[in-house]
């Protein structure tokens, strides 16, 4: 009993994490005058949270299968793609930990990228959160659809001074990638 009422809070908080992760990364693209993204991707959203349950299940951050999950948005977009883990269950806090670090900021402040979909997952065994976010230039596929808009964002989220959290190691960078027939 005591594991279903931790996976069902879980659950919860996940979806409130990837929430803040849009609301904060909008406020960061905003702060540096670059539009915010337009779209809150479901098919984003779906394709980062396998890949957030995958590196939960090997307990270690990687871009493992990130060309597979750009060609599954379209063969005809920019993706780019950020991985962490922290301790802290905060979308703010987790876009400042990608703020903080250059090739991560650079795929959050990408002009080109207008879709974006976030994954998070705590793992059970080490309390870490893991958390992918998938940028893409456009979502072509007609089942995806705009679980938010930036026109619908919440306001109150902030981007403050960096703070030193538990991000993965420098060889683990950002992932971006320009696909096309």
């Amino acid at each position: 009993m005591f594991a279903a009422v931790v996976l069902f809070w879980s659950t919860l908080v996940a979806g409130d994490i990837v929430q803040d992760l849009f609301n904060a990364h909008n406020l960061a693209r905003k702060h540096y005058g670059i539009p915010e993204f337009a779209c809150l991707d479901s098919q984003l959203n779906m394709l980062s949270q396998g890949h957030a349950d995958y590196e939960v299940s090997l307990g270690a951050l990687n871009h493992d299968g990130f060309d597979a999950r750009c060609l599954g948005v379209s063969n005809q977009v920019l993706c780019g793609e950020n991985t962490l883990f922290d301790y802290v269950d905060d979308g703010s806090a987790m876009t400042e930990s990608w703020m903080a670090s250059p090739p991560h900021r650079l795929n959050i402040l990408n002009v080109n990228y207008t879709h974006a979909g976030f994954g998070v997952k705590q793992s059970s065994t080490t309390g870490k959160w893991f958390a992918t976010a998938l940028f893409a230039s456009a979502n072509p596929h007609k089942e995806a659809s705009c679980v938010q808009t930036a026109a619908e964002t919440v306001v109150g989220t902030s981007v403050a001074t960096p703070k030193h959290h538990k991000t993965h190691p420098p060889s683990t960078p950002a992932r971006a990638l320009r696909t096309t027939e």
